[in-house]
């Protein structure tokens, strides 16, 4: 008889956010030339950043909102600006 496999549960933290002209928003996901708002967002054309934390460490992707955003936009396009940065770990809320 064979023994069922245990495995451990592990669910990542992990946080979305832009980063443009001086605001931050909570992003739903992201991808390839691509983001997507979680609540509207109106944007002008501009230079932003998109960045993820994962289990604390974050990752940043300089971008650029080459048609800015609107409140109706599900997805909002995106053009590289440069090569993705690793933030290193990021204090979390109770942390010093």
């Amino acid at each position: 008889m064979e023994q069922p496999i245990q495995q451990k549960g592990y669910s990542a933290e992990v946080r979305l956010e832009l980063r443009a002209n001086g605001q931050v928003f909570d992003l739903a996901g992201i991808g390839p030339n691509k983001f997507v708002p979680r609540v509207p967002i109106e944007l002008p054309m501009c230079d932003a950043e998109v960045v993820m934390f994962i289990d604390g460490t974050g990752y940043l992707w300089p971008v650029r909102l080459p048609n800015g955003a609107v409140p109706f936009d599900r997805t909002v396009p995106t053009s590289p600006r440069g090569e993705m940065q690793r933030l290193g770990p990021v204090p979390t809320v109770g942390q010093a």
